[in-house]
């Protein structure tokens, strides 16, 4: 709808050749690295006789340097003592590549933690770093946008991203009402566990310098926000820094979300998710800072982020607001109450899915521009996000196999369609219409035939009209 989306102006990109040159420095300099969590203890002796943890590293073939790709780009196993078992946290490096090489690698690495008995459970999480692999002084603007989107968007992100679900406390449980005595088979997590603490929802980029949130994030939940800029303690955990203008010097944003997989598909998907967030922020950018914080699917957003977030309200919990600030459990459910009324954890869902198909829309030209089949997959997690397959008892063998994209054939009057634009066997024609009807009279059939097939085509893949060659070209 025109109309819809309002920005602050002040700071923004006015020059299209910018806008086109950040789109290019995500696509080509931006790297998605993931911190993989896994439960299990690694046990007993190899065939040799060595000890089963040394056999495991051996397997993984880590780099140990993120100069350096190894065979499933795993730069070393560190330990996370929040982790049941071994504290395994794998950590893989992010690396410029297309979705099936992307989850070939993934599955194969999935095959070994799956064959020294590694798996997610209640203690296990997934973080995202988009970080530069070469940095540059990026403007300010897009680095407020990208936590806009994260803002408005978060619950469609938690319904999307879901898969175990959390309880309060400081540790993790695979909740009771994902099995059969659920009512609602519903993903929930705690605002006051210590490795999560969605702050940013409270704090607005529009009259503040990213620096200012960063440091107001850091003092409220220290690097344990969802949108993670680092400690500030100028060291490796201190992520995005900044010149004196608020411009970006160097990029690196952790998104923390508590929920690990064992699905591929959706760790890989994922990936491409939060690439295609930050090329969204850039495109944005060309108009300023998006404003959310006073629009009524802002307000809703809320809403729903605490139904999916925190079951008080399922159980009538009560408490009370401390003068500490947003540090914990009780000051969350107090939110709760103050900003979830009106709003069902049904009606939740319902808004999380229908905002996460809004999103999904307006980002696939932005996955089809990098690879395509991430979309497939993301379309299948907006009608039943994992949370809600495993609810349903599905296991993850079964729940990979329904999310993997279909095989792409392109066959009949499609493949004929894409031979005369790759052969480039009808140009000079002036316009769309008139190439239309002229393929339609040279493949003999009629202009709604053509129709059709070019609406299926556009699924799989990209052609634009040409004026200067006069014909469709393919963008791949």
């Amino acid at each position: 709808m025109l109309g819809e989306l309002q920005f602050d102006g002040e700071r923004r990109l006015t020059d299209l050749k910018e806008v086109k040159r950040w789109m290019n420095w995500v696509k080509t300099q931006v790297r998605v690295g993931i911190e993989l969590e896994k439960a299990g203890t690694i046990t007993g002796y190899g065939d040799r006789g060595e000890a089963r943890n040394t056999v495991f590293m051996r397997a993984l073939e880590s780099s140990n340097t993120y100069e350096k790709l190894s065979r499933y780009n795993v730069v070393r196993v560190a330990h996370d003592g929040s982790v049941s078992g071994d504290g395994n946290e794998i950590l893989v490096v992010g690396n410029m590549e297309d979705f099936a090489t992307a989850h070939r690698k993934m599955t194969a690495l999935h095959a070994i933690f799956k064959q020294y008995k590694l798996h997610i459970d209640q203690t296990t999480g997934m973080h995202y770093h988009l970080v530069a692999a070469q940095n540059d002084v990026m403007p300010e603007v897009i680095l407020k946008n990208l936590f806009q989107l994260m803002r408005r968007h978060y619950a469609a992100l938690l319904y999307l991203t879901g898969t175990t679900g959390t309880t309060r406390g400081t540790r993790r449980v695979i909740r009771h009402n994902l099995g059969p005595r659920s009512t609602t088979g519903h993903s929930q997590r705690d605002y006051g566990t210590t490795f999560f603490k969605p702050a940013h929802l409270h704090l607005s980029p529009r009259s503040s310098m990213m620096l200012s949130v960063k440091e107001t994030l850091i003092a409220q939940v220290g690097r344990y926000a969802a949108f993670n800029m680092g400690d500030g303690t100028q060291n490796v955990k201190d992520l995005t820094r900044f010149d004196h203008d608020g411009n970006v010097t160097t990029f690196h944003v952790e998104f923390r979300f508590p929920d690990g997989s064992d699905s591929p598909a959706q760790i890989v998907t994922q990936m491409f998710l939060f690439r295609v967030l930050l090329m969204k922020a850039v495109e944005l950018s060309q108009f300023g800072v998006l404003r959310i914080d006073d629009e009524e699917s802002w307000r809703n957003n809320k809403r729903a982020t605490i139904m999916l977030s925190d079951d008080s309200l399922q159980r009538g919990d009560r408490y009370e607001v401390s003068s500490n600030g947003y540090s914990g459990t009780a000051e969350a459910t107090a939110l709760v109450h103050a900003e979830a009324q009106g709003m069902t954890f049904v009606e939740a869902v319902a808004f999380a899915k229908e905002d996460a198909r809004k999103l999904i829309a307006s980002l696939r030209s932005h996955l089809l521009s990098i690879d395509g089949q991430s979309l497939g997959v993301l379309e299948k997690l907006i009608e039943k996000p994992v949370w809600a397959r495993r609810a349903s008892r599905n296991t993850w063998e079964r729940i990979e196999e329904s999310l993997m994209p279909k095989e792409r054939v392109i066959e009949g009057l499609q493949q004929n369609i894409l031979r005369v634009v790759t052969l480039g066997e009808l140009t000079g024609v002036p316009n769309i219409a008139n190439w239309k009807f002229t393929l339609s009279q040279a493949l003999g059939v009629t202009q709604q035939e053509v129709a059709t097939a070019f609406k299926a085509l556009e699924q799989n893949v990209q052609m634009k009209f040409d004026r200067e060659v006069g014909s469709y070209i393919m963008v791949w």
